[in-house]
């Protein structure tokens, strides 16, 4: 079955498959296609008792949401970010807040190209760091250099793997 054309009945399988490789494997197009064809997520559809598919869905939103705005689709990141915000009112998780923030930080730059915006991220990194989380502190940290630097920003090197 084509990963496409699954019309928003999607298990837990299939979600972890989307939120871990989906990114990694589907053009950009492809990937916005199977964004426009996924449930709408409302927050008031997964219990308290479901946090393996709220974390899948936190991942979701967060990796496209990455992607937009790494493809600078200000427009469609925007909107999951948004929609993002709204589900994390509601299943609030502490790392993906952070991811949120970022999101907002990245969007509001490329708006502005206001590159005071991005001294934010080094304000998170340190936070990760403090956490111990180095790896998610590094990938903060080299997203802030690629872009105060003007240099080419990779996504595949600012992956930082959740342990769920």
């Amino acid at each position: 079955m084509d990963m496409l054309s699954l019309n928003k009945d999607f298990s837990l399988y299939d979600l972890r498959l989307i939120g871990d490789l989906a990114t990694h494997i589907l053009s950009y197009d492809e990937l916005i296609t199977l964004y426009r064809n996924l449930p709408t997520f409302d927050p008031y559809h997964y219990g308290e008792d479901t946090v393996i598919y709220r974390t899948q869905i936190h991942k979701i939103l967060n990796n496209i949401c990455d992607i937009c705005i790494n493809e600078n689709n200000i427009e469609l990141a925007t909107e999951i970010l948004n929609k993002h915000k709204n589900f994390a009112k509601v299943h609030t998780d502490l790392r993906y807040l952070f991811y949120i923030r970022i999101n907002e930080i990245m969007i509001n730059y490329l708006k502005d190209n206001d590159k005071k915006e991005l001294d934010k991220l080094l304000e998170i990194s340190e936070s990760f760091k403090l956490a111990g989380d180095i790896n998610t502190a590094n990938a903060v940290k080299y997203q802030y250099n690629s872009h105060k630097n003007k240099e080419t920003y990779e996504l595949k090197k600012a992956v930082s793997f959740d342990s769920l």
